[in-house]
């Protein structure tokens, strides 16, 4: 039930904003209008406009609209299962699919794709970015809850068919999830796009061996800038739960076995990701969407205790009608619950 009414929330606090937004906009079109007719009428004090009279205040907060060119398409769904930077892990192969009225996208070039962060309705001045462990600001981050919703990723357009005036590209790379809307494209060129730039504290902080490794980062070799991580740790019994993980592997777009092995082989105990859980008797825990895997560690082993879901009995059984989360869960359970 819990589930439920966060659901409802968001959606009333999203379309509320939508209203204000709208409310806004109509507000500001009056503006403009009325400075129209005052210039129609008093030519000779054309530059004396209506617009000037509002405090700076109300200026700065002047809605714009912008139009997507597009959606794109493809078959990542949840904010886990693509990587946190666009040309990483799996997506160096993801393909995603545009459709637009133009053929403005050359073939066998990169792009710099704009978008809306549309799942996204706060925002923290700073931030805790992926790898690092101490807050940072947050535009010196990546992070993708902004004031203006508004991000950018870098992807490779493969090709573009003519489809009776619609041009279907294919891209490779995007970290951008299913249905996200397209805003504009730049094209990359390297020569204009400081290919070697420094990067900041992440640069700094891999040069102090500061960085976390995250799951698509390859064990014992150079990451972006030199950083090697190294696996530490061994896993005793992965073997007792892959009945397990092949169920979540049906459910979620990520290879699940490497995701556990790649995070708890390397950084085993992360506040953010691994939580102490006094409900389970101490246990660590590392989240894969709905689904928890359990585990212990004793020097530098760690033995898996059990796989579970997040949701109790009563939110799945008052909400797997309707929320496909709840309904997956609820198959975990017939299928594991003994």
């Amino acid at each position: 039930m819990n589930q439920y009414i966060s659901y409802h929330q968001t959606n009333y606090f999203k379309y509320a904003q939508q209203i204000k937004d709208l409310e806004d906009e109509i507000e500001s079109d009056k503006n403009k209008l009325a400075q129209l007719k005052f210039n129609l009428k008093n030519p000779d004090k054309q530059y004396k406009t209506i617009i000037q009279k509002q405090q700076p205040s109300e200026l700065l907060i002047t809605p714009y609209v912008l139009t997507p060119l597009g959606f794109i398409s493809n078959n990542l769904n949840r904010k886990f299962e693509a990587a946190r930077q666009p040309l990483l892990g799996d997506l160096t192969e993801q393909l995603s699919y545009l459709i637009l009225k133009s053929s403005a996208l050359e073939p066998q070039s990169y792009y710099i794709f704009q978008f809306a962060f549309d799942r996204n309705f706060s925002f923290r001045n700073s931030v805790l970015a992926p790898k690092q462990t101490r807050r940072v600001g947050l535009f010196s981050s990546r992070a993708p809850h902004r004031p203006n919703p508004i991000g950018q990723s870098i992807g490779f357009v493969e090709s573009v068919q003519n489809e009776q005036g619609e041009f279907a590209y294919q891209i490779r790379g995007l970290d951008l999830l299913n249905g996200t809307p397209l805003l504009s494209a730049t094209k990359y060129r390297e020569e204009f796009d400081l290919p070697n730039a420094r990067g900041g504290w992440m640069q700094v902080d891999a040069e102090n061996q500061k960085l976390i490794p995250l799951y698509y980062d390859e064990t014992n070799k150079k990451q972006t800038f030199g950083e090697v991580f190294e696996g530490k740790y061994v896993i005793k019994n992965m073997d007792e739960f892959k009945n397990e993980f092949e169920f979540i592997q049906q459910k979620v777009n990520i290879q699940v076995e490497m995701f556990i092995k790649n995070m708890l082989e390397r950084v085993p105990v992360l506040s953010r990701t691994h939580k102490v859980t006094e409900k389970n008797n101490g246990q660590q825990v590392i989240a894969i969407g709905s689904f928890r895997v359990y585990y212990n560690i004793e020097q530098n082993e760690i033995t898996l205790a059990k796989v579970g879901i997040v949701l109790d009995d009563e939110e799945i059984n008052n909400t797997k009608e309707f929320d496909p989360e709840s309904k997956m869960c609820a198959e975990f359970i017939e299928k594991f619950r003994k």
